[in-house]
């Protein structure tokens, strides 16, 4: 995951003001700009310019398919790079002209190839060291003292894997076709240029496979082994330097380039030179390769082309997007289409007057901003009426007689709605992060197959293509989302902390802060009356429909009064209670179980939700179903599997990499108010008549019954890995960040192995855990809130960790109305 070091050199370009023309430069040419010779460090000025090669890797890679090697596949890759550059630089939509004469604009056929030919000698490159020699120096030195010091289990370590991934790699090999593994077998020096390019993937393709060998796929006498061996290599871990950074960057094969051919019914050519469009200039473009670099330099040549101050589509294209982004629509509508098809300038004077501006400033973004700011146009209201002259001429508005009314935008309003609640992490740059981490939303993670909840909802793009322009949707979805959504109710609690923590303001004081902080301005006197008498109803409603409160001042308690004497049980108990300040507890693993593992625990449930939420006594997964994580529970009294079901919630990936979530349900039913001991063993290993997927295997023994039997069953499910996230911390009592998954009752112990364990090996009746086992807490363990790697946690309770007051709850209720008003997610 390194494509975020291109999010934060756009950033970065961004805040600096650099110049657009050299921001375009560095994004289709960056390699050849500095000179960048392919097999060396970088020097500290070549570092960001690389990475913004980054920008050709947004399209769809599909190199690491073993198709690499048809020719028809790469140049598919190749045309992808060229549409989004142009399509986004230069507003033209050239993909039809790949297979005839463009129908509607002046773009040949012949063109489109001619564009493509700037393109075909480029490589995806993942293992580019972005560290100059002196750290590449140092860092060699590091790893010599490292493999100095750990040469016996790092021979050890070799003995087990290199033979695992050589037969990987010869196994892989034997995949392509006869033909492309005699190419990748030739002499370097007499290959050609697409020659190189096909071995270059399926090098890559080799060390892939190589490099994924599965230790939880490994025997068990052969896992033992490996573990053993990890285990005394981790001695040495503090001496391991950190491995160097790496970026997706683009670089090309060499000085000669692969030819660009085609073929129709009317025309073909076998090597059709670099050019821009006939209409503009109908000869080959100049290109000069960079002096003494192994680079064809003809990317710098398209470059040089864009982004020059006579080219009169970019420049265009770029104003006219400022534009759209303060006005939510350009002057010419259809931002990426200039064409005959896309609409023309509303305002053709004004996009060539700001054109002639921008350049004329260095084209300085910041100084376009400013020019479009600080005009009567922008500072329009968006109150104004229209009168009968605009409504029969204009009700589009379209000539600007007044501003339009702007939506914030999906991430735009995620942030505000962070901001308000003083819960936004500002941190800037760096890997994404999960979107619970509450980070700005440029900074999450973004799946593009699992968009999570609130950016999808309020029409944020799917990730798959440039987007010209967002969608603006008002849909009941949306409403329901604010209303009952857990997200927004979350961060109205938080925000009534926030207004909370300062204890001697008066009812008045804290609305009229409301006021300000979601909508920017104070409360008008009805406003303010309103809010108080609400905030006074409210409150006496709570107090009067609230159950009292659990007190607990100790988790710990005598095991007997839930297990009786079962020596089992142990002495202690922890009891798990929601609405105190002990209502789940986090667990700092050094290591993580693998995708086969084994849940055992003790416990003993008080009640079941009256909904279908699931009571959990342990997960790594926050309850999202777009996310990835397990979750073992009981189900409540509206599930669909019928209540007091014991079962195993995952959430990863099917056999197509697809992500899916599956309820895998025992059948075993776990008695309230009655000592349990419950075991799940997940495994992704199939069964004989399987073809994808894996299973789990359920125990269940009520304690309580000293003639009771085991029960077990063994059930199936689809999912073939990913459901174990390292993201999410190991919860007892509950799921991460999630208010609707706790448990009720006592837990007396908790083990997790890293095995599929048979019932003759459960941890529970053996007075030594598992040899593999990661994680074994007794209740005295986990009450112990001293031991850094237990920590109690509760739910959205950031004043007291206790369940709210009314008065909390009631101003969280008013801060909830007042996010959900259109004055709140509206500009203007």
């Amino acid at each position: 995951d390194t494509l975020w070091k291109y999010r934060d050199y756009v950033i970065k370009a961004f805040n600096t003001n650099k110049p657009i023309n050299r921001f375009l430069l560095e994004q289709l040419a960056g390699d050849q700009l500095v000179n960048y010779k392919p097999g060396t460090s970088p020097t500290p000025g070549q570092v960001e310019p690389l990475i913004a090669t980054g920008f050709l890797r947004t399209t769809a890679d599909i190199t690491d398919n073993q198709t690499i090697y048809q020719v028809d596949k790469y140049f598919d890759a190749m045309e992808k790079s060229m549409e989004t550059s142009l399509s986004a630089i230069t507003g033209l939509s050239i993909g039809c002209a790949r297979c005839h004469d463009h129908k509607f604009d002046p773009i040949l056929q012949k063109d489109c190839y001619r564009l493509q030919a700037f393109f075909t000698g480029i490589v995806w490159r993942d293992d580019l060291k972005l560290a100059t020699p002196e750290q590449k120096k140092q860092h060699e030195e590091q790893m010599k003292q490292w493999e100095t010091a750990a040469a016996e289990p790092l021979s050890k370590l070799d003995a087990i894997l290199k033979p695992k991934a050589e037969k990987s790699r010869k196994g892989t090999f034997k995949v392509f076709p006869e033909s492309v593994q005699a190419l990748y077998l030739k002499p370097e020096n007499k290959k050609t240029p697409l020659e190189k390019q096909v071995s270059y993937f399926v090098q890559r393709r080799l060390e892939e496979k190589a490099d994924a060998v599965k230790p939880d796929k490994f025997k068990p006498e052969e896992k033992a082994l490996y573990d053993a061996v990890m285990k005394e290599l981790a001695a040495y871990n503090a001496i391991k330097p950190e491995p160097l950074p790496t970026a997706f960057v683009i670089t090309d094969i060499g000085r000669e380039v692969p030819p660009t051919s085609y073929k129709t019914r009317r025309a073909s050519a076998d090597d059709v030179k670099p050019g821009f469009l006939s209409i503009l200039d109908p000869g080959d473009a100049k290109i000069t390769p960079p002096a003494n670099v192994n680079s064809s330099g003809r990317r710098t040549a398209l470059a040089n082309w864009i982004a020059s101050p006579d080219n009169a589509l970019s420049t265009r294209v770029i104003v006219n997007r400022v534009w759209q982004y303060h006005f939510g629509r350009g002057l010419t509508a259809t931002t990426s289409d200039f064409g005959k098809l896309g609409e023309k300038p509303s305002h053709p004077e004004l996009l060539d007057w700001l054109t002639s501006e921008f350049v004329k400033n260095g084209w300085s973004l910041k100084k376009l901003h400013r020019l479009i700011m600080n005009s009567a146009t922008y500072q329009q209201t968006a109150r104004q009426q229209p009168g009968e002259i605009a409504l029969k001429r204009d009700p589009e508005n379209r000539w600007l007689w007044r501003m339009n009314p702007r939506r914030l935008e999906a991430d735009q309003a995620r942030d505000a709605l962070l901001s308000i609640s003083a819960e936004l992490n500002d941190k800037s740059g760096g890997p994404g992060e999960d979107p619970n981490r509450l980070r700005r939303t440029i900074y999450s993670k973004k799946l593009r197959n699992s968009q999570e909840e609130f950016l999808h909802s309020f029409d944020a793009p799917n990730g798959y293509q440039s987007v010209a322009k967002r969608d603006e949707t008002t849909t009941a979805l949306q409403s329901l989302l604010m209303i009952n959504g857990d997200w927004p109710l979350q961060r109205a609690r938080a925000m009534a902390s926030r207004l909370l923590n300062d204890k001697e303001a008066k009812p008045a004081e804290v609305v009229r802060k409301a006021y300000e902080l979601v909508y920017s301005r104070p409360p008008a006197a009805r406003e303010l009356a309103a809010a108080g008498s609400f905030l006074s109803q409210q409150e006496a409603l709570l107090k009067k429909e609230q159950p009292e409160v659990p007190v607990l001042t100790n988790p710990l308690v005598d095991a007997k009064s839930y297990f009786g004497s079962h020596p089992m049980s142990g002495l202690k108990a922890v009891a798990f209670k929601p609405g105190t300040a002990f209502e789940k507890m986090r667990v700092k693993l050094g290591e993580i179980e693998g995708e086969t593992f084994t849940v055992e625990a003790l416990v003993y449930l008080d009640s079941l939700y009256s909904n279908a939420s699931v009571r959990t006594i342990a997960s790594r997964w926050n309850g999202d179903e777009r996310g990835k994580g397990w979750s073992l529970g009981i189900t409540s009294t509206a599930s669909r599997f019928k209540p007091n079901n014991l079962i195993m919630q995952l959430c990863g990936d099917d056999f197509q990499n697809s992500q899916q979530y599956e309820a895998v349900a025992s059948g075993i039913r776990i008695a309230l108010k009655t000592p349990y001991y419950v075991a799940a063993v997940v495994s992704n290993k199939p069964l004989e008549d399987q073809q994808f997927g894996g299973t789990v295997t359920f125990y269940a023994l009520n304690l309580n019954d000293p003639k009771a039997e085991w029960q077990t069953v063994t059930q199936r499910h689809s999912l073939i890995g990913g459901y174990v996230n390292a993201e999410h911390g190991l919860i007892i009592g509950g799921r991460e960040r999630d208010t609707k998954s706790l448990w009720d009752g006592a837990i007396s112990r908790v083990v997790v192995t890293n095995a599929a364990l048979p019932q003759n090996q459960l941890s529970f009746g053996t007075v030594q855990p598992a040899p593999r086992c990661l994680f074994d807490a007794q209740a005295e363990t986990l009450a112990n809130t001293s031991e850094p790697r237990y920590v109690w946690e509760t739910s959205a309770k950031k004043d007291t960790g206790k369940k709210l007051s009314a008065k909390h709850e009631a101003l969280a209720d008013l801060c909830h109305a007042l996010i959900n008003s259109n004055e709140f997610l509206y500009l203007h």
